[in-house]
Protein backbone atom coordinates (compact mmCIF):
# COMPACT_ATOMS: atom_id res chain seq x y z
CA UNK A 1 0.00 0.00 0.00
CA UNK A 2 2.61 1.96 0.88
CA UNK A 3 4.29 1.64 -2.83
CA UNK A 4 0.87 3.27 -4.33
CA UNK A 5 1.03 6.17 -1.91
CA UNK A 6 4.43 6.99 -3.05
CA UNK A 7 3.43 6.42 -6.65
CA UNK A 8 0.55 8.63 -6.20
CA UNK A 9 2.64 11.02 -4.62
CA UNK A 10 5.49 11.05 -7.48
CA UNK A 11 2.63 11.85 -9.95
CA UNK A 12 1.07 14.68 -7.65
CA UNK A 13 4.61 16.24 -7.41
CA UNK A 14 5.00 16.15 -11.66
CA UNK A 15 1.91 17.68 -12.10
CA UNK A 16 2.00 20.24 -9.81
CA UNK A 17 6.21 21.14 -10.54
CA UNK A 18 4.73 21.31 -14.29
CA UNK A 19 2.05 23.42 -13.46
CA UNK A 20 4.08 26.13 -11.84
CA UNK A 21 6.70 25.84 -14.45
CA UNK A 22 4.13 26.16 -16.86
CA UNK A 23 2.63 29.66 -15.32
CA UNK A 24 6.38 31.43 -15.11
CA UNK A 25 7.95 29.43 -12.59
CA UNK A 26 10.93 29.06 -14.93
CA UNK A 27 11.95 25.96 -17.04
CA UNK A 28 14.04 24.33 -13.46
CA UNK A 29 10.39 23.72 -12.43
CA UNK A 30 9.71 22.05 -15.42
CA UNK A 31 12.22 19.75 -15.99
CA UNK A 32 11.78 18.89 -12.24
CA UNK A 33 8.28 17.71 -13.20
CA UNK A 34 9.24 15.98 -16.16
CA UNK A 35 11.86 14.13 -13.97
CA UNK A 36 9.32 13.25 -11.44
CA UNK A 37 6.92 11.69 -14.03
CA UNK A 38 10.04 9.46 -15.78
CA UNK A 39 10.52 8.70 -11.96
CA UNK A 40 6.71 7.61 -12.01
CA UNK A 41 6.55 5.78 -15.09
CA UNK A 42 9.49 3.87 -14.08
CA UNK A 43 7.97 2.35 -10.85
CA UNK A 44 4.15 1.99 -13.04
CA UNK A 45 6.67 -0.06 -15.64
CA UNK A 46 8.74 -2.12 -12.70
CA UNK A 47 5.58 -3.03 -11.20
CA UNK A 48 4.19 -4.18 -14.00
CA UNK A 49 7.20 -6.47 -15.09
CA UNK A 50 7.20 -8.23 -11.06
CA UNK A 51 3.61 -8.70 -11.15
CA UNK A 52 4.27 -10.58 -14.48
CA UNK A 53 7.00 -12.69 -13.46
CA UNK A 54 5.31 -13.71 -10.21
CA UNK A 55 2.34 -14.87 -12.23
CA UNK A 56 4.49 -17.13 -14.69
CA UNK A 57 6.14 -18.65 -11.67
CA UNK A 58 2.88 -19.53 -10.01
CA UNK A 59 2.06 -20.31 -13.34
CA UNK A 60 5.04 -22.87 -13.71
CA UNK A 61 4.22 -24.36 -9.87
CA UNK A 62 0.98 -25.27 -10.62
Amino acid sequence: MKRHLLTAAILIAALSLYGVGMTGGGAVLFVLGAACELWFWVRVRRRGANARLLDQQLVVKS
